[in-house]
């Protein structure tokens, strides 16, 4: 092979000398090989796929190579066939300088070396016993080995199995001097004088600033970094000092023949320069390959040739190298001025290579580069395993194809005996005599032949034009001797004639042959880690930073807890200023926990407290505690309600038929509170009374036997047993007693008339004070006894003769009110509780489905969808992407990442559908409302936004896992994943977690999404939305920079093309459309022109309508105060009815802005602003209560501040029926529960409003109260007496002022729904419409389900909660 090489470099040169004007005249051969042959212009072109000249051996026959255990271990193979004595000089006397030059033209037709896409790895194994890389250590030795690229056209069946690939051209045209492409070459030039670009030194290139010239770097840990390389034609140049040298000598040939040809011709142009220089460059390859051009011949470079025959050259290569007039051999291998090179040029000119056998020399073998992961290789196994990945024949098949005997039964052993099987490389060797046995030397003579033959642009083919025969002559009498001295400080006689041999008498012999005793020992193979431990923490903490960011601002206190622990030991509760609140009184310390600013404000507290105290208490003893410690016997507000709902259910508990289980945990504390005694305000408290009420003072003087101003639970209970379980008779005596404060069995009319007064005051009622004496007067009357001025207990008990109670806590009567015939059933009732805790699950399974089965199916395909989508990418990138190298590299990390992405693609735009509201608006009028909840937007948003915040958090998981899978992994793996990022310049170093993280497009929008979502998320829970609802509404409007940040984040294309844009669309179109509308109408400013603050903090707005403003009873809006900001919008029910001029909103301070709202219109700020402040107005937006008009019958539900939709349906109604107007509804009932009869009184002024407007009888209003039945009965007790005696007397409730009748308890919904198909049998449809909490509307849905079992009226329910 050697000879065949080097034979070719015996070219003479003549310079041509033609006219000065001369220009290009001929066709220039393209840098990239292509449109060479005419016949096929891909033959011989770069990243053109290798020929085949015997067929391929996979085990499959398509792609899969031949391993272990079919075929033995290539280290066990190298160790035993190629190892041996070093320093045998070459039977021929090659010189070291041919070896430096074979290599030099195999780079020039061939690289097939680059590792392929996907990443395939056949990583050699390694022996523990091996001499050189065994070890004892657990984990397996491997040598690193991936496949090659190749063709992706190919490897799809047997009769196309998979064929590697060709980066360089495969023709002699200068292709290591210029490189494989036009963009390459002009990389080289500076554009002057037709010159190659040199570095600080005139004769030697220019250094990479950059390794995009570099294919394969230098080991960055023995070897200097990028900048001390040199720019070759070759990108393989830099990997060995044979490459560097041969590349720094055709550089400075070329500069050299263009500084000549513009000595001769200094009018000719850069580019005649050039191209002259450069086809005489290349002339100087193809001499002595003289043929007739063959337009059918292919020149393409043959696997055999390729993966076996070439690598001949490495039997060789010596273990060192000498350098003229150096005395010592030497070991540095950079080349770093031009005296360098020239002395290691005329060294190897006279070094004689090693001999032509098997033997390699063991710095090849076993101290070969290896990659960074494992610094040492074996060149001959890589060798053999090259030939298998290329899945070539072996070596005696081969033989049999060339009509040869099989051959070489000395590794017989290795191959179990089957020598057919006999690796090509290693038989290949085995049989050189003097050179390459026959086998070889016929594949590379047919390779070079081939190349020769069908190369338009041969030197010697005259239809070229490129050259005269003149010219032709001079080259084939030029020789590579004649270079040297050309570009060296070589001259005359300081090398032989023939550099590629040295025989006896020529220039500088040799001392002797080098062997590796001579040489300094090679360094033993290291791993390199590129996960080093400083990037372990880095990355560690980033993430953990990252994904706890959004706990890190959840709520905690601001204060700097500073505790103190001071027992009082006092004889009372002297110092009601100190306190929260007045507490449970034990015969224990009192202990409060105070937490202090710091230090200061602890000590100012102290020394105020001495000084209140002093006098006061027996002593005042001071300890300083940790906060931990203090807190652990603390008892919070909450706890110490706990305790006293505790406290009485155990005191009920004695006297009705309840489970103690069920009457609350007698813990440790617990015991202990009911050792406690009850103070005033407590049991005032319970009873949801004022503590100086006239009924609180005479019931707790009555129960206060012992007078020390405490109820035991003892003294508690005496008094509950009479209430709870007495005889009227003995009830009516305790209440006579109570005021029977002479104990002489007579009140004066006073203090009788103060009896009754003390029922009224427990209902807060809404009667005047004239009115409610009024109607004490006319009970007394009605009773025959308004002229006594005294009343006994007998005079008492007949005044309550008629309201004989037959009730406990849980059950009232169940009687039937006469109303009409029939009957509508409105008393109310308190089911049993279901202590089975599978029965009551069942039931709230069932309960669950029937009232959401529109929800269900709607979230069944919003995630159906998602899921599908998600998987669809799992799949993908899990079964089918194999072309991406997925699989093999971070499978669990993509297939996460992708998967999510998928989803959250699907999630975050459509989540924009749920807030349009003008378009729900819009399509609740059409039969989408029939299967669509449009009642549930918001619930809906909120679930999909929670869904696409923890797909998010997946997301950025499996990133996670790729970044560390990515920062572990070789540049060749990373450039098959992310093509248009990476490439894949052999540098194998990964990136760092810190480009992936804030380096890429990618990385850098998905931490600051990461940040966002945190923000939202945090200002979305339900405590920050009631602390600073203006901080949920800025951070929530951060949804337009998460839309952008996800379509820049996703258009990097790292692993797809974008798709995110795609979903965003449709939906994206259709919120713009709507925020347009409300943008046109909600910057209008609206005038108020009424405000009044209401009791229980309702707060009255009337405003102006706007033109043009339709709305339906039912509907909402959203407004801002302009005192209070323009950009922050509260949604509140419109009261006003929609024949009214001027649109209203009852608003009741919950927040910090409905309470600031309720200060901006307090007199004293209506005088600084001048006037009402403005609004800005947004709707009107529908919800299912605006449907009551579609029904016959309808019945409206309310609880607490639910009811404000129906104020202003019943104002609707009414008006509608005053002017007669013909619409569908006939009958309204509205049924309104409320906790305590003194909640929302506004609402008892619009149902009076109501009921005097309601001529024809239209509204039938029922007021439940329920917080009486949850309590004790002795409290109801007296309100029902009152209740009964003021219906009779002025026909109207006690508590409301209204004619509508006030009960006690919880709705009875399914008799109330059953009777009203009796007394409406010929309706078909009812419409029941609840607004409150999910336990009120759960009720009425199942009611309504349960009546919808029967054949009858059908009850359909539209929910709304809060």
């Amino acid at each position: 092979m050697i000879h065949i090489y080097y034979s070719i470099a015996k070219l003479p040169l003549i310079l041509n000398q033609t006219g000065a004007n001369s220009a290009i005249t001929w066709e220039v051969q393209r840098y990239d090989g292509w449109y060479n042959n005419l016949a096929d212009h891909d033959r011989g072109a770069a990243d053109a796929a290798l020929v085949r000249l015997f067929p391929a051996q996979y085990t499959d026959g398509v792609y899969l190579p031949r391993q272990e255990p079919h075929l033995p271990n290539p280290r066990q193979i190298s160790n035993i066939a190629t190892s041996g004595q070093s320093g045998l000089m070459s039977y021929r006397n090659r010189s070291v300088l041919s070896v430096a030059f074979g290599y030099h033209v195999w780079s020039e037709i061939s690289e097939s070396r680059r590792p392929g896409c996907p990443p395939e790895f056949m990583h050699i194994k390694v022996q523990k016993k091996d001499p050189v890389f065994g070890s004892n250590s657990s984990q397996p030795v491997l040598l690193q080995f991936q496949r090659a690229e190749w063709d992706p056209s190919t490897g799809n069946s047997p009769n196309n199995p998979r064929t590697q690939v060709n980066h360089v051209t495969a023709w002699i045209d200068g292709s290591s001097i210029y490189g494989s492409s036009s963009s390459w070459c002009d990389a080289l030039r500076v554009f002057s004088r037709g010159l190659l670009a040199s570095g600080s030194s005139q004769d030697m290139p220019r250094r990479s600033s950059s390794g995009y010239l570099m294919w394969s770097t230098p080991d960055p840990s023995t070897s200097p970094g990028s900048q001390e390389l040199y720019e070759f034609g070759n990108a393989w140049a830099n990997e060995n000092i044979f490459t560097v040298t041969e590349g720094i000598i055709w550089f400075r040939y070329h500069n050299y023949l263009a500084s000549k040809l513009h000595e001769e011709h200094p009018s000719w142009s850069d580019e005649e320069l050039f191209q002259n220089a450069r086809k005489k460059v290349i002339a100087t390859f193809q001499h002595r390959l003289s043929a007739g051009y063959q337009k059918y011949v292919d020149p393409g470079i043959s696997a055999e040739f390729e993966a076996a025959a070439v690598r001949f050259g490495l039997t060789l290569a010596p273990p060192g190298v000498y350098k003229r007039y150096i005395s010592q051999i030497t070991f540095n291998p950079n080349l770093q001025s031009s005296q360098d090179v020239d002395e290691l040029i005329m060294g190897m000119a006279s070094q004689i290579a090693e001999r032509e056998d098997n033997i390699i020399v063991e710095d090849l073998r076993d101290y070969m580069y290896g990659p960074l992961r494992f610094s040492r290789s074996d060149a001959v196994a890589l060798t053999i395993q090259r030939g298998r990945d290329f899945g070539l024949p072996s070596y005696n098949q081969i033989r049999e194809s060339l009509n040869m005997r099989p051959l070489l039964r000395e590794l017989a052993e290795l191959y179990e005996n089957d020598t057919s099987r006999l690796d090509l490389f290693v038989g290949g060797l085995l049989e050189s005599q003097e050179g390459p046995g026959p086998v070889f030397s016929t594949i590379i003579l047919d390779q070079f032949e081939r190349i020769r033959n069908a190369d338009r642009f041969w030197f010697e083919n005259k239809q070229n034009g490129l050259f005269t025969e003149e010219e032709i002559q001079a080259i084939r009498n030029t020789t590579f001797h004649d270079v040297l001295l050309d570009v060296t400080s070589a001259e005359e006689g300081d090398v032989q004639r023939n550099v590629f041999f040295w025989v006896n008498g020529d220039p500088c012999p040799q001392p002797q042959p080098i062997t590796s005793s001579d040489l300094h020992p090679c360094t033993k193979a290291s791993s390199m880690s590129y996960f080093d431990n400083s990037s372990q923490a880095g990355f560690g903490v980033t993430v953990v930073v990252l994904f706890l960011f959004p706990v890190g601002q959840g709520h905690s206190s601001v204060c700097v807890c500073v505790c103190v622990c001071v027992n009082l030991v006092v004889q009372s509760v002297a110092i009601v200023h100190l306190m929260l609140s007045e507490t449970l009184r034990c015969w224990i310390s009192v202990q409060k926990v105070l937490f202090f600013e710091d230090v200061g404000q602890r000590s100012k507290f102290l020394g105020h407290l001495r000084s209140e105290l002093e006098g006061r208490v027996q002593s005042l003893t001071v300890k300083e505690m940790s906060e931990k410690e203090i807190l652990r016997d603390a008892v919070t507000r909450a706890q110490r309600e706990k305790i006293v709902e505790t406290f009485f259910k155990h005191a009920f508990s004695k006297v009705l038929d309840i489970d103690k289980s069920d009457a609350g945990d007698l813990s440790t504390r617990t015991r202990e509170a009911l050792q406690c005694e009850l103070t005033r305000v407590e049991f005032a408290s319970v009873l949801g009374l004022k503590p100086d009420s006239l009924f609180v003072e005479s019931m707790f003087t009555l129960a206060d036997k012992d007078g020390n101003g405490y109820l035991s639970f003892q003294e508690f209970l005496d008094v509950i047993v009479i209430f709870m379980k007495g005889t009227p008779e003995d009830k009516s005596k305790l209440l006579f007693s109570m005021h029977d404060i002479k104990e002489d069995g007579f009140l004066s009319k006073e203090e009788f008339t103060s009896l009754l007064r003390s029922f009224i005051d427990i209902s807060g009622s809404a009667l005047s004070h004239s009115q409610a004496e009024d109607g004490i007067a006319a009970m007394l009357q009605a009773a025959g006894l308004d002229n006594k001025d005294s009343f006994s207990w007998e005079d008492f008990h007949f005044l309550l003769r008629d309201h004989s109670l037959k009730h406990n806590m849980f059950i009232f009567s169940l009687v039937r009110i006469e109303q009409s015939n029939p009957k509508v059933y409105v008393r109310p009732q308190r089911e049993r509780y279901n202590r089975n805790p599978v029965q009551q699950w069942i039931q709230q399974f069932k309960r669950f489905i029937e009232n959401y089965r529109r929800h269900i199916i709607c979230i069944v395909i919003i995630y159906g969808i998602t899921a599908g989508l998600a998987l669809e990418r799992c799949y993908h990138y899990g079964l089918q992407a194999h072309a991406s190298g997925i699989p093999e590299t971070s499978l669990v990390g993509v297939l996460v990442s992708r998967g999510s992405a998928a989803a959250i693609s699907f999630l975050f735009p459509y989540m924009l559908l749920t807030v349009c509201r003008n378009l729900i608006t819009m399509c609740r009028e059409t039969f989408l409302n029939r299967y669509i909840p449009f009642d549930a937007a918001i619930d809906l948003h909120r679930h999909m936004a929670i869904a696409a915040v923890v797909l998010s958090v997946v997301h950025s998981l499996g990133h996670v896992v790729n970044v560390y899978i990515f920062c572990i992994s070789d540049l060749s793996i990373l450039a098959c994943l992310f093509p248009k990022v990476f490439s894949n310049n052999g540098s194998e170093l990964p990136m760092k977690w810190t480009f992936w993280f804030f380096k890429t497009v990618p990385g850098l929008t998905g931490v600051l999404l990461l940040l966002i979502f945190a923000f939202m998320y945090v200002f979305a829970s339900h405590y920050f939305r009631r602390i600073s609802f203006r901080g949920f509404w800025i951070t929530h409007h951060l949804y337009v920079l998460v839309y952008v940040l996800t379509v820049i984040h996703g258009s990097y294309a790292l692993l797809q093309e974008p798709r995110f844009h795609i979903y965003l669309i449709p939906p994206g179109l259709l919120f713009l459309l709507d925020k347009l509308i409300s943008l046109n109408r909600k910057k209008v400013e609206i005038p108020v022109v009424k405000a009044e603050l209401l009791p229980s903090d309702v707060t009255y707005l009337e405003f102006k309508r706007p033109q043009g403003f339709v709305y339906r009873s039912g509907q909402w809006v959203r407004i801002a105060c302009l005192a209070l900001g323009t950009d922050e919008y509260h949604p509140f029910t419109l009261t006003s009815a929609p024949h009214e001029e001027t649109l209203s909103l009852h608003i009741r301070a919950v927040g910090p802005w409905t309470s600031k709202l309720r200060e901006a219109y307090t007199p004293e700020n209506l005088q600084e602003f001048g006037g009402y402040p403005k609004l800005y107005l947004d709707g009107p937006f529908g919800e299912g209560h605006q449907e009551w008009t579609d029904y016959e019958v309808s019945v409206l539900v309310g609880a607490g501040i639910g009811v404000t939709p129906f104020a202003s349906i019943l104002k609707d109604l009414v008006f509608k029926s005053s002017v007669k107007f013909k619409f569908h509804c006939k009958k309204v009932y509205f049924i309104w529960v409320t906790r305590t009869q003194r909640q929302f009184e506004w609402v008892s002024d619009i149902i009076r409003e109501v009921e005097d407007m309601d001529a024809q009888g239209l509204v039938s209003v029922h007021i439940y109260i329920t917080q009486l039945a949850e309590k004790f009965d002795l409290r109801t007790t007296m309100l029902y007496v009152c209740e009964q005696h003021f219906q009779k007397v002025w026909n109207r409730s006690l508590f409301t002022g209204l004619r509508s009748i006030t009960h006690f308890g919880r709705p009875p919904f399914l008799a109330f729904l059953s009777s009203l198909q009796e007394v409406h049998p010929e309706v078909e449809k009812i419409g029941v419409f609840s607004c409150g909490p999910p336990g009120l509307t759960k009720n009425v849905e199942k009611a309504c389900q349960q009546m919808n079992k029967r054949d009858q009226t059908h009850f359909v329910h539209h929910y709304e909660n809060f």
